[in-house]
């Protein structure tokens, strides 16, 4: 670990040929801060969540675990994961967040993280071998559609557990992509980059590093993906968890088809994709009869 002067020195560096900490909040030796006068344990708790759920599917200590952080930006979950003692490899496509990323984890003299730039969307061509726990917090919703399928299929490949998806979804189906004859994907597109904004892309931190839209997938049709993509299940956690302010963002568990070999899986009896549009009725018609207005409940009061 170097000297707070030090720290503070290259940190100054940093920031003046990189720009500064755009996201991760970090408390460095000597009072420093990566976002001065700002501080979150958002990412902390982010990280620590996708952990349990691993350790909670695996039955495994942290220290026996390997984690990749796709798109890993200032590599605030890889190292709050490193830090729980864990095997972690931080990939991300652009240098300057990954020097930062390399500062914060020297300067905390965090062990067993380590740091890779490379693009997410040809996982298999970078060789980092498979992981217990795949982390793909806040970049999914960064993908168009036609790579949607091929980049799940990578996960599912490197993931011998469980990939923990932290992301935006569409609450409407208004668009639709074929992603195979069988598999319409339904959502929205949303603009990373517009037409003249080219020559920008790669200080564009926290938008796409090449393709000009995103598509975001609905719940189902997420699921779906999943499922054509090899995981062998797809829950989504409701409680506790750190819970986003957006109600189109969410958190879901992928278990991988090496895990569910492993385990001895019993077959699904259930094969099919989820039928999109939901057109199943809110309530059960059979019980939506007046007689419950008629007859409130004593023990209840209606809510306002």
């Amino acid at each position: 670990m170097s000297h707070p002067e030090n720290l503070q020195a290259e940190m100054e560096r940093i920031v003046r040929e990189d720009g500064p900490w755009t996201a991760h909040c970090f408390k460095l030796p000597g009072g420093l801060q990566t976002t001065p006068g700002i501080y979150s344990a958002w990412t902390q708790e982010r990280a620590l969540f996708a952990l349990r759920c691993t350790q909670l599917a695996l039955h495994k200590p942290a220290g026996s675990l390997r984690v990749l952080d796709l798109g890993c930006l200032e590599g605030g979950i890889a190292i709050a994961i490193a830090e729980a003692g864990c095997e972690v490899v931080g990939l991300e496509i652009r240098e300057p967040s990954l020097r930062k990323a390399r500062f914060v984890a020297e300067a905390l003299d965090v062990r067993g993280v380590s740091f890779v730039q490379g693009d997410m969307l040809r996982l298999a061509e970078l060789d980092l071998g498979v992981f217990d726990l795949i982390v793909c917090a806040g970049t999914l919703y960064h993908v168009d559609a036609p790579a949607l399928l091929p980049f799940l299929r990578s996960l599912n490949a490197a993931c011998r557990g469980i990939t923990v998806f932290d992301t935006h979804i569409s609450t409407t189906p208004s668009e639709c992509y074929p992603a195979t004859p069988e598999l319409p994907l339904f959502g929205k597109s949303i603009v990373e980059h517009l037409p003249g904004e080219q020559a920008e892309k790669a200080g564009k931190l926290w938008a796409a590093a090449e393709n000009n839209h995103a598509f975001w997938p609905t719940e189902r049709s997420l699921a779906n993906m999943l499922v054509a993509a090899g995981f062998a299940q797809v829950t989504r956690p409701l409680a506790p968890i750190p819970e986003w302010a957006w109600q189109d963002r969410a958190y879901w568990v992928a278990y991988s088809s090496a895990h569910a070999e492993a385990v001895g899986l019993i077959p699904s009896a259930r094969s099919g994709y989820l039928p999109e549009p939901d057109r199943r009725p809110v309530m059960c018609p059979t019980i939506q009869l007046p007689i419950n207005d008629l007859h409130p409940n004593p023990n209840t009061q209606r809510a306002e």
